[in-house]
């Protein structure tokens, strides 16, 4: 008999008992009106199942199997489901489960659940247990392994082009946080190859953990750029704007193969690069990134070049030292380093040098991310390079320690298009400092001069 709080449940006899209940091609159709992806429904074809020893008061063996939207089966599992109870409550019964899902077609998902914020394609495949009660402490481990997987952001998750006459399908969708599901995801991922928009890469290997709407992968490591990438990354897909941060270091990757995959800048600057760099942001429209992207990070660039500006050229243009310059549109380097943060839609440099041969350059300031410039810089020049200065210059550049001429810089513009003037304000300080210098080497000089006349009349008087 039901106890008081059972009295008016359906109730089904504790003694009910059965060796083995099948269902063989069924199917079930899913729907859920309060999620925008699921409004459609979802249907479960093909659904094979199989339960033994049936009872309401120990656990049930199980296995079956399901296609999505097809009867050929695209999930497998096994193990046990219950004691179910008197009253069976399907968020109180407890799951121990042995789950595969064989390669998946990733480009069925949208015909599945509808629209998503990415476009996906080539192939997924889990395998993995989940264990614990729908309506609370269900985990799940799961390893995920694909042998290809592009994906795109669709319009939702990105700012539409500028200029264009209508808006892409799509422009218009906000991207729709999800709702925490009702399990807790770790597990392990392998990718032999894939894409992320203009980013190819090899190698991808992670470890995933999810709680609520947040995912993270750590221990991540994977080949692009013609180089090696290490680090971690999380998004949070229930807020949104979408947040989002990650480390990551980078170890002989082509710079421009990573800039070209991110930006618009590709073809401006070449070489082998290393870098350790942390972000974090709100949203992926730009109006967002500019506003809450932060950061920092170092960079250390092997032999390479730069080609949107021939830097000496431009010194020797601002220094009005016609012939200085080298001839060409670009700036070959032998190294270049710096040291940055991120914030207000800046790269804020602290520290930015570049060396070569003739000349080596320090400086700091700012890059936005719209491209603009904003730096101050010494760019000094070697004694080769020095003595090509005319002798009739009438500028008076100031010097380091070691005696070798600089030229301080203040650079403007654009990344693309840079503007270079001499720092008047150095250039003030340091003519004043070389007049106060050969004023003081002349009252030295006379003063020698006196006391070596001194020395002369004291002599002829004795």
């Amino acid at each position: 008999q039901p106890s008081p709080a059972e009295k008016g449940a359906s109730t089904i006899p504790i003694s009910f008992l059965a060796r083995d209940i099948r269902i063989v091609g069924a199917k079930i159709y899913v729907s859920d009106a309060t999620s925008q992806r699921l409004k459609q429904g979802l249907s479960l074809e093909g659904l094979n199942v199989s339960l033994k020893d049936v009872s309401l008061d120990r656990p049930m063996e199980i296995t079956a199997s399901a296609g999505l939207g097809r009867e050929k089966p695209d999930l497998n599992f096994s193990g046990t489901i219950g004691p179910v109870g008197k009253v069976p409550d399907p968020g109180k019964i407890p799951l121990d489960l042995e789950l595969t899902i064989p390669p998946f077609d990733l480009a069925r998902i949208p015909g599945l659940v509808g629209d998503i914020p990415l476009s996906l394609s080539g192939d997924v495949s889990f395998k993995g247990s989940v264990k614990g009660t729908m309506g609370k402490g269900l985990a799940a481990r799961m390893d995920f392994s694909s042998s290809n997987l592009e994906f795109d952001r669709r319009p939702a998750l990105k700012e539409a082009g500028k200029g264009a006459k209508e808006p892409p399908p799509g422009a218009g969708k906000k991207f729709e946080p999800i709702r925490p599901p009702p399990i807790t995801v770790s597990g392990g991922i392998n990718v032999a190859k894939g894409r992320f928009e203009k980013m190819a890469f090899t190698d991808l290997t992670a470890t995933l953990s999810q709680k609520g709407a947040r995912f993270n992968l750590d221990r991540m490591s994977l080949s692009a750029f013609s180089g090696r990438l290490e680090g971690s990354a999380w998004a949070d897909l229930g807020k949104a704007p979408i947040e989002y941060g990650s480390k990551m270091k980078m170890d002989k990757v082509q710079i421009n193969e990573a800039v070209s995959a991110f930006s618009s800048l590709g073809g401006l600057l070449f070489g082998e690069a290393s870098s350790n760099i942390s972000l974090s942001g709100k949203g992926t429209e730009f109006k967002d990134i500019k506003t809450s992207l932060l950061g920092n990070g170092t960079l250390e660039l092997g032999p390479g070049r730069l080609t949107s500006a021939n830097l000496m050229a431009g010194a020797a243009g601002a220094a009005s030292l016609l012939g200085m310059g080298s001839d060409g549109k670009e700036t070959k380097f032998d190294g270049m380093n710096a040291s940055f943060s991120v914030k207000d839609g800046k790269f804020n440099f602290s520290r930015l040098g570049i060396s070569t041969k003739g000349w080596s350059m320090k400086g700091s300031g700012a890059v936005g991310l719209d491209q603009s410039l904003a730096l101050s810089t010494n760019i000094t020049l070697s004694e080769p390079t020095a003595s090509k200065i005319p002798e009739n210059s009438p500028r008076l550049f100031p010097r380091n320690s070691r005696g070798l001429t600089i030229i301080p810089l203040k650079v403007s513009g654009t990344v693309t298009s840079p503007r270079f003037a001499l720092d008047t304000g150095t250039m003030k300080a340091a003519a004043r400092e070389q007049a106060k210098q050969k004023v003081q080497k002349k009252v030295e000089g006379r003063k020698e001069e006196l006391k070596e006349k001194l020395r002369e009349k004291l002599k002829n008087l004795f």
